[in-house]
């Protein structure tokens, strides 16, 4: 790991998180990075500054009584700005923590308490935790979500809020570097590799294939959640509003971006 505060950080998330039995596992940009290390032929983007987990909890209590252990016992401040946001350190580096489980509705949101009004999709959490792998930091070992699902997850907070672009150029650097991510060795390569049809197809292309990748990769981790994920992006998309999105995002050209979307979501639909 490039910076020991981060390292720090999560070490005492883990053990704050072991003396409550909540279970969590690692996200965003700072996790992307930590699954790219083993791979070389990855171009690691910027290593991000703050660190984000999502911890299981049954209940608002459960989540708030981490929070507070947190503040009370390992220094932490809360920021007065973000509702799931602590700083540490004289660098104030920031943790974000998000809870899931017991605390979401049926589409996968939760409402901030104490007026309820503030709202944040966690759909897909559950499923990352259950496949998560797990990964050695420092002196501790943390789960940390699989890269299909990392880049499937973006494009439904991309949904959840428009103004986060950033969440597209994190889904297509995943798609952009599958190739790389997931061994195509012995899925594509190999004789009667799993996967080895994807080569055949017309006008191939390794980012579309990546992204072809990418969805069989979700509907394996999980069919259902993969499905439902797939509808509300296809809605979204239908006057192809994620296309044109993407293609500004990234610099793609809107018949690439179709490309890569629709890749990744018929391959969803196929798996399912």
């Amino acid at each position: 790991m490039e910076n020991s505060i981060q390292t720090r950080v999560i070490e005492i998330v883990s053990e704050a998180a072991k003396q409550q039995n909540i279970d969590f596992l690692l996200i965003g940009a700072y996790a992307r990075n930590l699954f790219l290390m083993d791979k070389p032929a990855v171009p690691i983007p910027r290593w991000t500054y703050d660190v984000d987990v999502a911890c299981q909890v049954r209940n608002w209590e459960e989540y708030q009584a981490l929070v507070q252990s947190l503040v009370e016992k390992y220094d932490f401040r809360r920021d007065p700005s973000s509702k799931h946001r602590l700083l540490w350190g004289k660098e104030d580096m920031p943790l974000d923590i998000i809870p899931f489980g017991g605390v979401e509705n049926s589409k996968g949101e939760i409402f901030w308490p104490p007026n309820f009004d503030t709202c944040l999709n966690v759909r897909g959490f559950k499923a990352a935790l259950h496949s998560a792998d797990e990964i050695p930091i420092g002196r501790t070992k943390v789960k940390i979500i699989k890269p299909p699902l990392f880049a499937l997850l973006k494009l439904i907070s991309y949904l959840d809020d428009n103004s986060r672009t950033k969440d597209l150029k994190d889904f297509y650097f995943v798609a952009n570097n599958y190739f790389d991510i997931t061994d195509v060795g012995a899925r594509v390569y190999a004789d009667a590799g799993p996967d080895a049809d994807i080569l055949e197809k017309e006008n191939f292309d390794y980012i579309v294939a990546g992204a072809e990748l990418i969805g069989r990769d979700c509907g394996s981790i999980d069919k259902q959640l993969s499905s439902e994920i797939a509808a509300l992006i296809s809605a979204y998309n239908e006057n192809d509003k994620l296309t044109i999105a993407l293609s500004k995002a990234c610099a793609l050209s809107p018949t690439n971006s179709k490309r890569v979307i629709s890749g990744m979501l018929n391959e969803i639909i196929r798996s399912s």
